[in-house]
C-alpha cells in the first residue's frame, strides 16, 4: 500500500493536486475509479468518492475529509465480487444435464453405461470410466488397482474405435 500525504483541508470537486492523484489511485485500487487518475477531482472522481463513502458506511457528500482518507488509507480489498471461476473440468451442470469438457458443455451422460469396464473411453474419447463416473479422458490419476487382461484388450479396442472413427 502506498503511503497517503498527510492532508488538513477537505477535497472536492475542482480541485487539482498531489492529494486528488493520491486519493484517485486509491480509489482505483480498490476498484472505485475506474478513470486513469490525473489529479484532477472531476465528476468521475466525485462519483467513485460518493460510491466509497456509501459501501464504507461515510457521510455521502462527494468530497474527501479526514474520516473519507482515514478510509480509504486502511488495508481493505474492493468491494467488487471476484471474476467467478469456470466449471471444473467434467464438472456437470445444476440440472445434471450438461458436462464442463474445458471449453464447451456436452450432453451428459446421466446413466451408468452397463458394459463399461474401468478405463473404457466413451465414444467420443472425452471421458474414461472410472469404474463409478466418467472422468476427464486427459486425466492421468493413477489407481492401486492394476487392469486386468481382459480390461486391457477392452481399452485397446475401445480406443481402436475412437482412433478409427476420428480418422473417418
Amino acid at each position: 500500500m502506498s503511503e497517503l500525504p498527510p492532508l488538513n483541508a477537505e477535497l472536492g470537486a475542482g480541485d487539482q493536486s498531489d492529494h486528488v492523484l493520491a486519493m484517485q489511485e486509491r480509489l482505483a485500487e480498490f476498484g472505485y475509479l475506474h478513470d486513469p487518475a490525473d489529479g484532477v477531482f472531476g465528476q468521475s472522481t466525485e462519483d467513485a468518492v460518493r460510491e466509497f463513502q456509501r459501501n464504507y458506511g461515510l457521510p455521502e457528500d462527494g468530497r474527501v475529509g479526514p474520516e473519507t482518507w482515514e478510509a480509504l488509507g486502511r488495508e481493505t480489498v474492493s468491494y467488487t465480487e471476484p471474476e467467478p471461476a469456470g466449471p471444473e473440468v467434467g464438472e456437470l451442470s445444476e440440472d445434471g444435464q450438461w458436462r464442463w469438457d474445458g471449453s464447451d458443455w456436452q450432453a451428459a451422460t446421466t446413466t451408468e453405461p452397463t458394459d463399461a469396464t474401468p478405463g473404457m473411453l466413451s465414444g467420443d474419447g472425452l471421458w474414461r470410466w472410472d469404474g463409478e463416473q466418467w472422468q476427464p479422458a486427459e486425466s492421468t490419476e493413477s489407481t492401486e488397482e492394476e487392469m486386468s487382461t481382459e480390461q486391457f484388450q477392452d481399452l485397446i479396442a475401445q480406443s481402436m474405435q475412437v482412433n478409427s472413427s476420428e480418422m473417418a
